[in-house]
């Protein structure tokens, strides 16, 4: 090897160094430069920075990934629909989609009241994190608070920094003060768009108000109430993108779609089979926060029936079926092993 190419080798390797070293260097300079990198990394911090902290139920079901997701928990036990909220919030600000144009989250709650009841959670949740980083006038922020903050820090910046009370330079304002992930260009009852592109919708569960979505995240809230055909008709809408759906609730007796997947998974444990939801579980003595008298009290009050669909999460037969569901499944006979009569000779 001659002079020349030792020289110019050496040159090849210090230029891939170089290229290496400078992509490393934007990487965490654009990571440190990155208001919202901590609440990125995890949708418990978005919990954690609204002032709560999640519960070993809510942690898990924050942190799992997996695309199809079974939520049976007892009543008042995490919060469902805050943690729901949580979610789809932590989705539209970090994931864009497959073309980079922003994600779709679509809710379906039973009716249109809990609709926008969910979306009024996620729209707290945003303002908690906006909060971090709108000057404040020191008082202790609430959702008109926030949006007046908001307001006067804006017509401060397109008016030349003339209204700042601070006398900061505009020239420290020309850019939005909210990151894209937690600007919202649209916040209407049952729509919140980020600047991002990403959007949250929150509808009541209605077959017509359906058609032409594509969603990248299918929250279903009080999921036992969701028509079956609804839920057939949603489903389809996660083909294209491969999102996840995520339906939460407590049992409304052996029936519904719902039901039904439970059962599915069931059934495939019981063959050694993989499950084809992920399940979670909980009922009232899992949860630390219920009281256990109250719990008590309430199995006299309500009785056992009601106790146990709504705080033992069992799936049991109507309230008054003459047949229970049990007994009506052992009565069936199989067609590949007929039953035959005593006297018959087989």
């Amino acid at each position: 090897m001659n002079r020349r190419e030792f020289l110019k080798r050496i040159a090849v390797s210090l230029s891939a160094y170089d290229v290496l070293w400078r992509t490393t260097r934007d990487f965490h300079k654009s990571v440190g430069n990155d208001p919202l990198a901590e609440v990125k990394a995890s949708p418990a911090v978005v919990f954690r920075a609204n002032g709560f902290e999640p519960d070993p139920a809510q942690l898990e079901l924050l942190l799992c990934q997996d695309r199809n997701i079974l939520v049976l928990w007892t009543r008042q036990f995490a919060g469902k629909s805050q943690t729901a909220a949580t979610i789809a919030l932590h989705y539209a600000m970090t994931n864009l989609g497959k073309r980079g144009r922003g994600s779709t989250t679509l809710v379906f709650s039973s009716a249109l009241r809990e609709a926008v009841e969910l979306l009024r959670k996620v729209r707290h949740l945003r303002y908690g994190l906006v909060h971090q980083h709108v000057p404040t006038s020191g008082k202790s922020w609430r959702p008109r608070s926030i949006l007046k903050d908001v307001k006067r820090w804006q017509e401060w910046g397109e008016a030349g920094g003339a209204a700042n009370p601070g006398g900061e330079a505009k020239s420290q304002r020309s850019e939005s003060i909210l990151p894209p992930e937690i600007n919202a260009v649209t916040d209407a009852q049952t729509t919140i768009e980020l600047e991002n592109g990403s959007r949250i919708i929150s509808l009541p569960a209605r077959s017509a108000a359906v058609v032409g979505y594509t969603v990248d995240l299918l929250i279903l809230d009080e999921a036992k109430l969701i028509p079956d055909d609804l839920y057939k008709s949603v489903r389809p809408m996660l083909a294209t993108t491969g999102g996840r759906m995520i339906a939460l609730t407590t049992p409304l007796g052996q029936r519904g779609w719902f039901w039904e997947a439970w059962k599915q998974c069931e059934e495939a444990l019981l063959r050694g089979e993989p499950e084809p939801y992920k399940r979670f579980r909980r009922t009232c003595w899992d949860c630390p926060r219920l009281d256990r008298k109250f719990v008590e009290n309430e199995r006299r009050l309500i009785g056992d029936f009601w106790f146990r669909q709504e705080y033992l999460v069992e799936f049991l037969s109507p309230a008054g079926a003459v047949f229970r569901t049990e007994d009506i499944d052992r009565a069936l006979v199989s067609k590949e092993e007929p039953y035959h009569l005593p006297w018959e000779v087989t």
